[in-house]
């Protein structure tokens, strides 16, 4: 990644590409990919003192959570999205 973003001024690519592209191709992103599936796998509990995951967080991971996850444990997790989100509104 250093040499991506060093070769900044040495091209007329753009930016943005440069490192994208040196992010796609590091071979870390494999095992980073592998080890967020078997998180997401064991179930979307922040931690102690949490019942669920804050949508906010969840959108990050939410496309991890439907390759390993029941679409139905997915849909409740938005569904109570939605339901905390009209109670601030009519609030």
């Amino acid at each position: 990644m250093f040499f991506a973003l060093s070769s900044f001024g040495n091209t007329s690519e753009d930016p943005l590409k440069i490192v994208q592209k040196s992010i796609l191709e590091d071979p870390l992103m494999e095992q980073v990919s592998r080890i967020a599936h078997h998180t997401v796998s064991t179930g979307l509990n922040a931690g102690d003192g949490y019942g669920e995951v804050w949508i906010r967080d969840f959108n990050t991971f939410i496309q991890v959570a439907m390759d390993v996850m029941p679409d139905q444990q997915v849909q409740e997790c938005l569904n109570t999205f939605f339901i905390f989100r009209e109670k601030v509104v009519t609030l």
